[in-house]
């Protein structure tokens, strides 16, 4: 079960977090991504991982404490990990899954968030093989993380990147609000983008919240060809 350790431009939050659930329980945790953990428990978990030094998941660690901290992750970036700029082309693939159109996307990606989306797949495919014990199947999973990483751009809100955790070797220089290639990651504030959890975003409403759950449900079950 290769968590991608050696990719570059994966806050160390995020590698944290989805090594836990992969290593730990959390892949056969029933409602994991589903159910949300005290607000309590996870402050005190983004206190522990903060201040920019490596994130270490303490033995013992509620998985839904864990599942809620990489949501909040997520859902702290200033811009979603589907980026602005492909939401539109994301939404359309929704309509042919077939047609290769959301392999050439991942494609598009900026570096850093293909690199944080493969991670988060790689724990839903192995939460996905436990269905039975989860009641967590691709689609349950696509629906609960579709909000987390596409949602419609604030009107005039200005992009700007939202740093990592690690050394900087591989921070991604900040990109303009004219292409909004925002990289999901940077130097320095992993976790306290976690910290501050959900930033006040617009979410997708009706067929577009439904296309982008249809693509990553797609994905999700395809995991092991798309990457193996």
């Amino acid at each position: 079960m290769a968590l991608c350790r050696g990719e570059p431009s994966v806050p160390q939050l995020v590698l944290a977090c989805c090594t836990a659930l992969v290593i730990g329980e959390g892949v056969r945790t029933e409602g994991i991504f589903k159910h949300v953990a005290p607000a309590e428990a996870v402050e005190r978990m983004s206190t522990c991982v903060a201040g920019g030094r490596p994130a270490l998941i303490p033995p013992g660690t509620s998985p839904h404490v864990i599942a809620t901290l990489l949501k909040n992750f997520l859902l702290g970036l200033e811009e979603p990990l589907l980026t602005y700029r492909l939401l539109p082309d994301w939404i359309t693939a929704a309509a042919d899954l077939d047609s290769g159109r959301v392999d050439a996307l991942l494609a598009a990606l900026p570096a850093a968030n293909a690199n944080v989306l493969r991670l988060l797949l790689e724990v839903a495919y192995y939460v996905n093989g436990n269905a039975a014990d989860t009641e967590m199947d691709s689609l349950a999973l696509a629906q609960a993380l579709a909000p987390c990483v596409a949602w419609l751009p604030p009107a005039l809100k200005p992009a700007r990147p939202v740093a990592a955790s690690g050394d900087g070797a591989d921070a991604q220089e900040p990109a303009s609000a004219a292409n909004a290639d925002v990289p999901a990651t940077a130097t320095g504030g992993a976790a306290v983008a976690a910290a501050e959890g959900a930033q006040k975003i617009v979410p997708l409403e009706g067929d577009e919240a439904q296309a982008v759950v249809l693509v990553l449900e797609s994905l999700i079950n395809r995991y092991a060809h798309i990457f193996g």
